[in-house]
């Protein structure tokens, strides 16, 4: 689940304008739906009292093409995925676990313009904790 959330959250940023609005509005899917190039993922946190920070940068071919239908196909590091995910605002999205929807992901988009979009997730377990950032281009 959450090879799917890195690769959709490095690829799936969803509101339709990076600007704030002062009448908010339902989230629409159109600024987030597109074939997006993973350009890096940046993973920061710490794992049984060690510290870690790293960067991937992604590679050629690698891609989240996110659909109106609610569906992100993935292809990263030699792996296709299918997740499914729904907005629930212009600034948060979800990560579906149709198995375990105890298991699902919220996500923040920091950044969504016509060509870039960012997403950022935090998971805390314990002492320990893991936050993601992924870097999608068009």
């Amino acid at each position: 689940m959450k090879k799917a959330i890195l690769i959709l959250s490095a690829s799936v940023a969803l509101y339709a304008s990076c600007k704030k609005d002062d009448n908010p509005t339902t989230p629409s899917q159109s600024g987030i739906t597109g074939k997006w190039t993973i350009e890096s993922t940046h993973s920061k946190g710490i794992s049984g009292g060690e510290l870690f920070d790293t960067t991937i940068l992604g590679t050629p071919g690698e891609y989240v093409d996110v659909r109106s239908d609610g569906k992100a196909y993935s292809y990263q590091k030699g792996l296709y995925d299918t997740t499914s995910y729904k907005l629930l605002d212009n600034s948060r999205i979800v990560f579906l676990d149709e198995e375990d929807p105890s298991a699902s992901d919220t996500a923040q988009i920091k950044t969504l313009t016509k060509n870039s979009l960012v997403i950022y997730q935090k998971w805390v377990q314990g002492e320990d904790f893991t936050e993601v950032t992924q870097n999608l281009k068009k």
